[in-house]
C-alpha cells in the first residue's frame, strides 16, 4: 500500500468513522493522526519511488496536489518509523500511570515467586 502523508487527507472519512465506531464498541475513542511519509522523508532518505496508480479514482487530485510520486511506507528506515510512532503514541500517554502499572507488576511478580518457593 503507497502512503504518504500528504494523501492522507484524500483517505475517505468513511474508514475513519468506522475505526472510531468499531473500537467505540470496545470502550475505547481514539485519535486519529497523520504520522507517515512526508515529502522530506522522501527526499532526505533518497526514497525509491513510483507513479501513482492511474486506475485510482484519486490519482488526479493527488498529482494536482503533491506530483506523481508514490513511496512505500516500508521504504523508510525502520529505525526511522519506530521512533516516530514511539514519539507520537508515547506524548498521548500517561507515561507516570504506566511506570507506576510496571512497579505493581513487578511487586506482584515477586510475590508470585516467593509463593512458588514456599510451596516447593
Amino acid at each position: 500500500m503507497s502512503l504518504h502523508k500528504e494523501t492522507l487527507d484524500l483517505i475517505e472519512a468513511a474508514r475513519v468513522r468506522s475505526l472510531r465506531e468499531r473500537l467505540a464498541a470496545c470502550g475505547a475513542e481514539p485519535e486519529v493522526l497523520k504520522c507517515a511519509l512526508t515529502s522530506e522523508d522522501i527526499d532526505l532518505h533518497h526514497l525509491p519511488s513510483d507513479f501513482s496508480k492511474t486506475s485510482d479514482s484519486r490519482r488526479a487530485r493527488f498529482v494536482a496536489e503533491h506530483g506523481d510520486r508514490c513511496v512505500e511506507l516500508d521504504a523508510l528506515p525502520p529505525d526511522v518509523l519506530e521512533t516516530r510512532l514511539r514519539t507520537e503514541v508515547e506524548a498521548r500517554m500517561e507515561l507516570d500511570a504506566l511506570d507506576h502499572v510496571h512497579e505493581l507488576e513487578d511487586e506482584e511478580r515477586e510475590h508470585l515467586r516467593d509463593a512458588l518457593a514456599g510451596a516447593a
